[in-house]
């Protein structure tokens, strides 16, 4: 799931899915990209390497990673398009990690974020024109209703005819807030694959460390 967040004073939109035993961080403006794509043994050696007092071999890895790489933006201590530092607390002491993103290429932009977008807007067309016909179908369903001589009794949820031009709005002075808002709402609104759950453990994570 795509959520907000902020690079250098501007606002981004940060994902991370897994998915084959890998996991996928997104980070966009919508007009450029940038990721990592990381795999079990890679996050472990990261591990190791930022928690040295850690035993990774005692603690479930895996529900400690779903739990941190599912919250980017509450355990962010520092953001940049190239690194984010991650902060949480596992069994009373600070766990650190690391997101070390790479520009992508143009082709990846347009399979992660405009393909994406193209599809859902697409989407949200078609279900518009459904409804648009139904509601016209509709009113005009009442139309005969009332030439036939039915009346409404309770007069207080009568309608007026839809108007399709209502619905259109003026798009000229939206904001980059407006167009991440937008892109937020369109992608999510998708059908999404079933999100991967880490294997049940009893480790306590994902408190906001402040050490």
């Amino acid at each position: 799931m795509w959520q907000e967040i902020h690079v250098e004073k501007e606002i981004f939109m940060v994902s991370s899915e897994l998915m084959d035993d890998k996991w996928k961080i997104l980070l966009t403006n919508l007009v450029e990209l940038w990721f990592e794509d990381i795999s079990r043994e890679e996050i472990v050696d990261k591990c190791q390497r930022l928690n040295p007092l850690l035993s990774i071999e005692d603690v479930n890895i895996d529900e400690i990673m779903a739990g941190v790489l599912s919250n980017i933006v509450k355990l962010a201590v520092q953001v940049t398009k190239w690194k984010i530092k991650l902060e949480t607390t596992v069994e009373g002491g600070v766990f650190k990690f690391e997101i070390n993103l790479v520009k992508s290429s143009p082709q990846q932009l347009w399979q992660e974020i405009t393909m994406p977008l193209c599809l859902s807007v697409g989407e949200l067309k078609r279900q518009k024109e459904m409804l648009i016909k139904e509601l016209k179908r509709k009113d005009e369903e009442i139309m005969e209703y009332k030439a036939n001589g039915a009346e409404l009794i309770r007069k207080h949820i009568q309608t007026l005819p839809f108007n399709e031009h209502a619905l259109e709005g003026d798009l000229s002075g939206d904001s980059p807030q407006r167009c991440l808002d937008i892109f937020k709402e369109a992608v999510t609104s998708r059908p999404q694959r079933p999100a991967a759950s880490a294997p049940h453990s009893s480790v306590p994570i994902i408190s906001k460390s402040f050490v």
